[in-house]
């Protein structure tokens, strides 16, 4: 999925919490940049989970925990984050939480 400049994608809108699980779409894939979006009710949990390439997330509303590699990172809306590639990494949310992800090169089905 390729998103054009003038297109908008509206990040805050139509998220769909769903209670024991990540609720993951994609957003778009730019100049080998894929952009996820994942919301995670207060209480639930992206599993230890590594990606073979760099990535990055920002949260962008709620409040979490995201371990890396050992090392527990607290994080709050507008916190960025920087996923090493091949970094173990998970994420536990405080509060309803929303995070874009970006993953430098191509995503596998089931990575993230």
């Amino acid at each position: 999925m390729t998103t054009a400049l003038q297109d908008t994608v509206h990040l805050l809108e139509n998220i769909q919490f769903v209670s024991g699980k990540p609720a993951k779409s994609q957003i778009a894939s730019i100049q080998g940049v894929s952009f996820i979006k994942i919301a995670l009710k207060a209480g639930d949990e992206l599993p230890s989970h590594h990606v073979n390439q760099a990535a990055f997330a920002v949260l962008l509303q709620g409040r979490a925990t995201f371990p890396i590699d050992g090392k527990s990172h607290a994080v709050v809306a507008g916190s960025f984050v920087e996923i090493p590639k091949g970094a173990e990494h998970s994420i536990f949310a405080e509060e309803d939480s929303v995070f874009l992800v970006g993953i430098m090169g191509a995503v596998s089905e089931g990575e993230c």
